[in-house]
C-alpha cells in the first residue's frame, strides 16, 4: 500500500493529505491498520463484524448507496 501511494505520487507529481482504503478482506484492515490508513469494508453477517472488530472506519454491505458511500469517504479524509 505504501508503495502503491509513492508509485502514484511519482506518476501523477501529487502528494496525498489523506488516502482511504476500501477492501472487503481481514488482510486489508490490518494492512491499513498497520501503516495507519483508514478502511472502509465492504461485507455482511460475520465479514462485517470481523472487519469491524479489526479496525474498520466504516462497514457497508454494498455500494447501493453512493451517496452514504462517498460522503462517508469526504468525513474520513477530512477528519485525517
Amino acid at each position: 500500500m505504501t508503495l502503491s501511494v509513492q508509485r502514484a505520487a511519482e506518476r501523477y507529481g501529487a502528494s496525498f493529505a489523506c488516502t482511504v482504503y476500501v477492501g472487503d478482506g481481514v488482510w486489508d484492515v490490518r494492512a491499513c491498520r498497520n501503516i495507519g490508513v483508514p478502511f472502509i469494508g465492504i461485507g455482511t453477517g460475520s465479514r462485517a463484524t470481523r472487519l469491524s472488530a479489526e479496525g474498520a472506519v466504516r462497514v457497508f454491505p454494498d455500494f447501493s448507496d453512493a451517496d452514504i458511500f462517498l460522503s462517508s469517504v469526504y468525513e474520513i479524509t477530512n477528519a485525517a
